[in-house]
């Protein structure tokens, strides 16, 4: 079964992807993907927060991301697991309420469904690496969300 949040984040890896790949304009891909995907409000809600946050907070999540790869570069991943760290890392570091265990676990899924044969190992490594290294930071962006958005979101922690 597909939660509305892995559906959410399916989405959002792909927009990042995209962005990364082609340099398009986020808010367009992101809407496009979320159009062509069919994606239910709620799911394509979780997304949109999750995009906005990613590329808001992307210079933190660069260097929490660059720290922590030893021996490699982030320009040197594929396209597909740099999009998947940079989604996972953003959601271990910013969304409190998706517990870390979850948030791993989702990125070595998209891993095993996008990545290549390394990649769900290498995304595991470097996402618990960061888990043990930084606890969760909210941006004010974050706090200042309507007291029901958040309430609404937490009834479904996958």
């Amino acid at each position: 079964m597909v939660t509305r949040r892995r559906r959410a984040r399916e989405c959002a890896v792909e927009t990042l992807y995209r962005c990364d790949l082609l340099h398009d304009d986020p808010r367009e891909t992101m809407e496009d993907v979320l159009k062509r995907r069919r994606t239910p409000e709620r799911s394509a809600a979780y997304c949109r927060r999750l995009v906005s946050l990613a590329l808001e907070e992307s210079a933190r999540i660069d260097e929490t991301l660059s720290a922590t790869i030893v021996h490699w570069k982030l320009d040197r991943l594929s396209y597909v697991d740099r999009a998947i760290l940079r989604l996972a890392c953003c959601e271990l570091l910013y969304i409190e309420e998706v517990p870390t265990t979850v948030s791993i676990n989702e990125a070595v899924e998209l891993a095993k469904e996008f990545g290549d044969d390394r990649s769900a190992q290498f995304v595991n490594g470097v996402l618990d690496a960061i888990a043990k290294a930084h606890p969760r930071e909210v941006p004010d962006s974050t706090k200042s969300q309507a007291p029901g958005a958040r309430l609404q979101e937490t009834t479904d922690p996958s």
